[in-house]
């Protein structure tokens, strides 16, 4: 579903060898008696660089450019802004349900396709998912439930991979170092833990 930036090297790395660099490093993992986590940045701006700035730009992710309305920024804003949440546009609004539905599709499909360990949800890498918090503002109590929501849609889904691998699949958060720096932007890990939504937290960077 995510594709692979630019193809490149994971391409190359499929049409020779069969597996792509997740399959191979969960495989050198196992082998070497480690568990493998795999660990997704739930919303990832490095697309938010224009033409040229980068040498490994490969324009907007796939989804992005399909679902433009998704997007909290626009192109001029990495220019007008120097820094803070605007100068990284292309910061995703979980408010839209298709953004969380193709995030969840996105785990899911990790989950069922390879034979990882636990993932990680990356939630202190571009730590903005609704409005508010590109303006500085703390997050709606609504904006809140949403995340929530999503999180406990994917404890589901971790439990019936779990049950049909006959072994358990370990769900992390990483998230900001406080319970309240974590809830202004969306993030309630005092729920989540309270429902045993996660089984790891890492608090901050």
């Amino acid at each position: 579903l995510g594709g692979f930036i630019g193809k490149g090297v994971p391409q190359e790395l499929v049409d020779r060898y069969g597996r792509d660099n997740l399959q191979i490093q969960t495989d050198f993992g196992h082998q070497s008696g480690l568990e493998v986590f795999w660990s997704m940045r739930m919303n990832d701006t490095h697309d938010a660089h224009p033409p040229g700035y980068r040498v490994d730009y490969h324009g907007l992710a796939p989804f992005k450019q399909q679902h433009p309305q998704c997007i909290m920024g626009q192109q001029d804003d990495f220019e007008r802004y120097s820094h803070g949440p605007k100068h990284s546009w292309t910061s995703l609004d979980f408010s839209y349900a298709e953004v969380r539905e193709h995030v969840f599709s996105l785990i899911r499909e990790v989950c069922q396709g390879y034979d990882v360990d636990g993932v990680e949800l990356d939630f202190f890498r571009d730590p903005v998912y609704f409005p508010p918090a590109m303006e500085g503002l703390p997050v709606e109590e609504q904006h809140v439930e949403l995340m929530t929501d999503l999180v406990r849609r994917l404890r589901r889904m971790i439990d019936e991979e779990s049950r049909r691998r006959g072994r358990p699949l370990l769900l992390a958060a990483r998230t900001p170092f406080t319970v309240e720096d974590a809830r202004y932007i969306g993030l309630d890990i005092e729920t989540w833990l309270a429902e045993d939504l996660i089984d790891i937290v890492i608090a901050g960077g």
